[in-house]
Parts: C-alpha cells; structure tokens; sequence
C-alpha cells in the first residue's frame, strides 16, 4: 500500500468585503464580530502518489455554518445531514 497516503483535516475561514454591497448582506468585515462569522469544516482524505503525479479524494462535513442562526443549521455538527453537509472533492495534484 506505498501508493496509498491518508489525510485529515479541519478547515476554518470566511470572505468579508470592505464595504456593504446590496448583493452581500452582512459581507462587510467587522473586527468586533468576525469570529462569529467563521465557517468550519472537517473530513477524511485519500491520496494516490504515483510519483510523478497525486490524486485527491476527500470528502468534508460542514461543522458550523455561519449563515443560519437557528442552531440546527448553524452547528450542523450536531444535527449532519449527508445531502446539505457533505462535500467530495477530486483533484490532481497538491492543493497549494
């Protein structure tokens, strides 16, 4: 299995705008609030690397959804469910 590599990760972050934009509601970035706005995702990876290229298989569960205040949407960690949460991505190469 020397081809096989495994990954996991935890994924924080958000966009802001400088300014407020009738298409973004609550886009403009506040540096009293932004920490309320941190989205967060988690998930498990798989890496095939034959050398010379890698591919990517990872799979990615929402853990907090900034955007809903209800906190079954809001904290989707502690009610997932598979068809809003989940997210597979396939790449080749490395991310960055």
């Amino acid at each position: 299995f020397w081809k096989f590599d495994g990954a996991v990760f935890i994924d924080a972050g958000n966009i802001w705008t400088l300014r407020e934009y009738k298409e973004q509601p609550g886009g403009q970035f506040h540096f009293d609030e932004f920490w309320k706005q941190i989205a967060v995702s988690y998930g498990l990876g798989l890496r095939l690397n034959f050398n010379f290229f890698i591919l990517r298989f990872d799979g990615g569960m929402k853990a907090v959804h900034p955007a809903y205040t209800d906190s079954h949407r809001h904290f989707p960690i502690t009610h997932p469910k598979m068809k809003r949460d989940f997210t597979f991505h396939f790449a080749v190469g490395m991310p960055f």
